[in-house]
């Protein structure tokens, strides 16, 4: 189903299917129905407006340059700048529970959150699993992992069974104190969890400004069950949230 709306200047369309809405104008981004119970992401709230329907409310959320969710609840139509996996089902509950919320952040095919994760040394308080718990804050850096200065410090994520890798997403941190520590990183693909024997996806020289997204793509795809990150950096490594992308 295909319809057209006009509003102020812009003209906006929206494409439907079961899971997912794209919405059209001077900016595009696919929304997918997500499975959240509460997303208790009140660091990640952007606003909330007295608008009831799901169109409406993407339409919204297409005005906020960081607008990646939005959620209708009881009390109208909520977004925030959070970067919200496939898989995220919320914690806790609250009053108003929304009824529907569409991210674009999510994807269907996406492998990482199945994955063991394994990783250079944390620094207290982080961990290896944070970069695929589901969702991330664009405003935060708590939910991060971040390496101890060590050596050529990685990131390991070992999914279980083969797959076709065209990409892997990284989100990378806002910390204006301490820096987003994501520079001169190598992106591997293949069956060795030693690093240098599989192949490599790409390369991100750097270094990464705050809040960036960076894209590892290969020209078709890489076949394996194992992705690295890894630093030649001489400092810390951080990455925020993590996609590994197949067909």
């Amino acid at each position: 189903m295909t319809l057209q709306w006009k509003m102020t200047s812009l003209t906006f369309a929206m494409i439907t299917t079961v899971r997912m809405i794209t919405i059209l104008s001077t900016k595009e981004k696919t929304f997918r129905k997500m499975n959240i119970v509460y997303p208790d992401m009140s660091d990640c709230f952007l606003g909330q407006f007295n608008i009831s329907t799901k169109i409406g409310c993407g339409v919204q959320c297409l005005q906020w340059d960081d607008c990646s969710l939005f959620c209708l609840t009881g009390g109208g139509c909520e977004l925030y700048n959070a970067r919200v996996s496939w898989h995220y089902t919320g914690v806790g509950g609250s009053s108003g529970t929304p009824t529907m919320c569409y991210s674009s952040w999510g994807s269907v095919r996406e492998a990482a959150h199945l994955a063991t994760i394994t990783g250079s040394s944390a620094i207290k308080g982080t961990n290896v699993y944070m970069p695929v718990n589901g969702f991330y804050c664009i405003t935060m850096y708590s939910e991060c992992y971040l390496s101890d200065n060590v050596p050529e410090p990685f990131w390991m994520a070992d999914l279980g069974a083969l797959h076709r890798i065209t990409s892997v997403r990284v989100q990378i941190r806002k910390n204006q104190t301490l820096g987003v520590r994501f520079s001169n990183v190598e992106a591997r693909v293949g069956n060795s969890t030693t690093i240098p024997n599989n192949l490599l996806l790409g390369f991100f020289p750097g270094p990464a400004s705050q809040r960036q997204v960076v894209t590892f793509t290969a020209n078709t795809f890489i076949t394996g069950s194992v992705v690295s990150l890894q630093s030649f950096s001489p400092d810390y490594f951080s990455v925020c949230s993590v996609h590994i992308l197949y067909v």
